[in-house]
Formats: C-alpha cells, structure tokens, sequence
C-alpha cells in the first residue's frame, strides 16, 4: 500500500523531465512541502493502525466503532489543518524555497499555484492514508494494495498525462491528476471501512492466531 503510493509520487516527478526547466524546478519544491504535510496523517495512521489492533485483540466491537469515527474525524481535522496552511502559506512557502525580487518569477507562480492543488488534495488524502491505517490494522493489507494500484496506476496515471500533455497543463496537470486518483481511493478505502463487519475481522483475528500458536 505504501509502496505504491510512494511509486505513484516518483512516476509523477520523472514525467516532470517531459515539462519545462521552470515546472521541474517547481516540482522539486512542492514535492519536498508534500513529504512534509503527509507526515501528520501518517504519524496518526500508524498509532490508529496499532491501537486498533490492539482492541481487536479484546474483541470489544462497541469501542472498535467509536475508534473508527474518532478517526474518521481526526482525518476531517487534519485535512482541514493541512489546507489551511498550504493555502494561506502557499505563496511564503515559494519564496522561502525561491527567494527573488522579481514578482513574475516563473517557478514561485508555479509553485503556488500547485501548493493550492495540493492543499485542497489534503481533505483526501488524510482521509486516504488514515482509512489505509485501518485496512492494516484489520490485516486486510491485501485489499488496500488493489484499492490503490487501481486508483493511482489504472485512474491517476492516465489522468496525469491527459492533463499535463494532451490538454498542455503542465504540472498542475500532473498533481490533479494525482489528486482525482487519491480522491477516488480514499472513497473506496472509506466505503470498505464503513460497510465492515468486526464479529468477522475478529473471528479471522482469532483463527490466524490459533494457527500461529499450533505451529
């Protein structure tokens, strides 16, 4: 699941080559502020991942839903939070990272208007990246994999070059693209999340740990 999503990022900076020397320029630096905003909704993935399997292991369903709507919320919040910043710092953010007197500099224009793409691709991909911490934690890793091989090589990627060749937008193309794709599977690991049944995730729980203790 991490993998290819981490892939889907790298695919997108080397058809940036395709672009000018101002977009690839532009890429490096929206690319390192992405890194950066993903780490929160990462970080709370993996205690979500963790607690939950945790409270699998007790078998008590009623505080496994109250878990899964925390953190349905807290991936409301944090999306909120990551917008909010990319949106209000977007401009500041390219001038740290291109500093120039010029008001027309190419790759800051470019820069900001792409930090908005992803601002607003932050409701999605909080909720992308906690729902996948979920899917881990229910040991349906297998099911998160397709969900997001599907979405970000057989949706995104073709979207991407569509928008960034065919229709000339550039880089902003290709982080739309990316977006479409995230958005689509966030709705996907959303709908399998919800639509759960535990006495089922705990049952398969409890037969993989007979097995491991038999052998």
């Amino acid at each position: 699941m991490v993998v290819s999503e981490a892939m889907a990022f790298q695919i997108l900076t080397f058809m940036t080559c395709k672009l000018s020397i101002h977009e690839m320029a532009a890429q490096s630096i929206v690319s390192t502020i992405a890194n950066g905003v993903f780490q929160m909704p990462f970080g709370v993935a993996i205690c979500c991942c963790t607690r939950l399997a945790n409270i699998i292991g007790t078998g008590h369903i009623p505080n496994l839903n109250i878990l899964k709507n925390t953190y349905f919320l807290v991936a409301l919040g944090l999306g909120i939070i990551n917008f909010l910043f990319l949106a209000s710092s977007a401009s500041w953010l390219s001038q740290m990272f291109n500093p120039s007197d010029n008001p027309s500099n190419v790759v800051r224009i470019l820069t900001t208007k792409v930090l908005f793409i992803i601002g607003i691709n932050q409701f999605a991909d909080c909720f992308n990246i906690i729902c996948a911490g979920i899917l881990r934690a229910q040991g349906r890793q297998t099911t998160g994999s397709i969900l997001s091989f599907i979405s970000f090589y057989f949706i995104a990627l073709p979207l991407e070059v569509f928008l960034a060749f065919n229709l000339q937008m550039g880089i902003q193309g290709l982080w739309a693209g990316l977006a479409f794709g995230v958005f689509l599977l966030a709705s996907f690991e959303a709908y399998c999340v919800i639509n759960l049944n535990w006495s089922k995730i705990i049952s398969q729980f409890l037969t993989r740990e007979t097995k491991s203790l038999i052998t």
